[in-house]
């Protein structure tokens, strides 16, 4: 009887489940198992019930532009945005222009300070954004509900999942992966079985040889309020220029605010966002009595710095120092920002890769 080929992904965020999908769509015949270290899958996208506010948060803010050919997928038709506000928090000046604020939706997607971020990656973005006239652009937020909306989608097209799985260690021989351990549970490699690493750069470290990346501080906060906050200008979608939040999305009850490259300059939490939620009283022109109920989040490794020297650094493709092995995730795609459709693109570029060895 044939041996059926088993493709292990290691890692079930985004870049993972795009190699289970593009496996069954490219190399239907192959069985593919994912393995998950969280008990949840989605890695750094995901979203989770609060059961104090009977909502469900993202961990993070999640925009999906209409230039994103994958992603935007996943969006319906009245969920697109077409207008942007832009604030300079020194002297409260205000536009709506995107092209005249394009470096605040390159810090936005890079997390990273524009002036800082690599001339290949900027490029890379203008190339992209010029697809679609400025005047054409749609933007999306996924402020509460990612798992229903993407990793529950994607997560059928894997034959088996298996979360709180954490690998471990690796056995190898002759430059072949021969066994992979997760606790005391050891899985052996058939003679055509593949490993896919879908792992962040920190976590692939422990089991392959490549470079040690350079990563951003970022937090992610939600206020809850009892009517819609409307911002300026009727918008969902503001951003900041010189003010300690970079983003500002509103949605039904939940305001949610993102600060990227985060310093800690403050040193509680509640510093943090009392701070953050004067800044959008400033720009609301109101005068708060009070901070309403919040959640933050400080995600110490959020999003790869875009700099040249990090950049350099990154992977070329998606080989391994082993002949049956192969890499993805947003921070193995050299000269691309480190975004969800990035994340994907990197699942079908080790698809591809695998299937060509």
């Amino acid at each position: 009887m044939k041996e059926v080929a088993i493709c292990h992904i290691i890692g079930g965020g985004m870049s993972g489940l795009a190699t289970a999908f593009f496996l069954k769509k490219y190399c239907s015949a192959m069985y593919t198992v994912i393995y998950e270290a969280n008990q949840h899958l989605g890695g750094r996208a995901f979203s989770q019930y609060d059961e104090a506010w009977d909502a469900n948060l993202n961990n993070s803010l999640h925009t999906i532009f209409n230039t994103d050919r994958f992603m935007s997928s996943f969006v319906d038709e009245n969920e697109w945005r077409h207008n942007m506000f832009f604030i300079n928090m020194q002297d409260m000046s205000g536009s709506s222009s995107i092209k005249d604020n394009f470096d605040i939706i390159c810090k936005k997607i890079c997390q990273t300070p524009n002036e800082k971020i690599a001339v290949s990656i900027k490029n890379s973005l203008s190339q992209s954004f010029e697809k679609k006239s400025f005047n054409t652009l749609k933007f999306c937020a996924s402020c509460s509900n990612f798992t229903q909306k993407v990793i529950n989608v994607l997560a059928p097209y894997a034959d088996e999942i298996h979360c709180s799985c954490k690998l471990n260690k690796i056995i190898s021989r002759k430059q072949h992966i021969t066994s992979l351990y997760f606790g005391n549970r050891k899985v052996k490699l058939g003679t055509n079985d593949k490993v896919v690493f879908a792992l962040n750069n920190f976590s692939a470290g422990e089991f392959l040889d490549i470079n040690k990346l350079k990563y951003n501080c970022s937090v992610n906060i939600s206020y809850y309020t009892s009517q819609t906050i409307f911002l300026p200008q009727g918008v969902s979608f503001v951003g900041l220029r010189e003010g300690v939040a970079d983003w500002l999305v509103a949605s039904p009850n939940i305001l949610s605010a993102q600060v990227y490259d985060y310093n800690k300059q403050f040193t509680t939490s509640d510093k943090l966002a009392l701070h953050v939620w004067d800044e959008i009283s400033r720009i609301r022109g109101v005068n708060s009595a009070f901070m309403p109920s919040y959640r933050l989040e400080i995600n110490e490794q959020a999003s790869l710095k875009m700099t040249e020297n990090n950049n350099s650094l990154r992977p070329d493709n998606a080989i391994t120092e082993y002949d049956n092995a192969f890499i993805c995730g947003d921070w193995t795609m050299k000269n691309s920002p480190c975004t969800l459709e990035v994340a994907v693109a990197s699942g079908k570029r080790a698809v591809k890769t695998m299937l060509k060895s």
